[in-house]
């Protein structure tokens, strides 16, 4: 994966605005917020902040996730939450039919197998 860095107009860092400062990213993590040189970085307009994790997703778009548990709904639940600064999301089913939750079950380890669930591997990385 690349490197690069960005400089948006500020950056909130969870505890205050950060103005004229960049962020400096490296195989999809961040690994430094500070100052800014203004020839290796891409600017921004706007403020930069942290994207939202959603431990509890029922659904989205229209679908939910226990009238259609299968890979495709959990790429639209996916996609229609990240419109609103969902980072990662965790498709939840309600407690339903033994062939409807394995259904879901077969549904979320092609999702994770498709990484289209990055939140998933946070729970098994803090659950190990």
């Amino acid at each position: 994966m690349a490197s690069f860095r960005l400089k948006p107009e500020r950056i909130f860092d969870g505890e205050k605005f950060l103005a004229g400062a960049s962020i400096a990213i490296e195989n999809g993590q961040v690994i430094d917020i500070g100052e800014a040189s203004d020839s290796a970085c891409v600017e921004l307009e706007g403020t930069l902040v942290a994207g939202f994790i959603d431990v509890q997703v029922n659904g989205g778009n229209d679908v939910l996730f226990n009238q259609s548990p299968t890979l495709a709904s959990i790429q639209q639940i996916v996609r229609a939450h990240q419109s609103f600064g969902t980072t990662g999301c965790l498709p939840t089913l309600i407690t339903d039919s033994f062939d409807q939750m394995s259904q879901a079950a077969d549904a979320m380890a092609e999702a994770i197998a498709e990484k289209c669930l990055v939140f998933w591997e946070f729970i098994l990385k803090v659950r190990i």
